[in-house]
């Protein structure tokens, strides 16, 4: 659980990991990852809702389709934890070097 759109709670579930961004107000309830069902908490309420579910109610396999359908393609493509590497990927060789370099 982070707050609004920290980039932890993105490499999460880049890395298929129960997470969500929590948004004390409704300053963003219209943003992109507000899209996603249960993806941003909004006021306490809800994000307590949402934190017990993600610990004790979801399965391991409903919280994989949920990526799936939400997650995937929103936040990021592939779910395998290796948007970061894949970035600073793209950025050396846009340098002109390799990754290792």
């Amino acid at each position: 659980i982070t707050f609004c759109f920290s980039s932890i709670t993105a490499e999460a579930l880049g890395a298929a990991r129960r997470a969500i961004w929590y948004e004390p107000d409704h300053r963003w309830g219209n943003a992109l990852f507000s899209r996603a069902p249960g993806l941003v908490a909004h006021g306490y309420a809800e994000l307590s809702r949402r934190a017990r579910a993600l610990l004790y109610e979801v399965t391991e396999s409903e919280y994989a389709a949920y990526l799936d359908r939400h997650v995937r393609g929103l936040v990021e493509e592939y779910l395998d934890g290796g948007g970061l590497t894949r970035f600073r990927a793209l950025l050396a060789a846009s340098a002109g070097r390799g990754v290792d370099q």
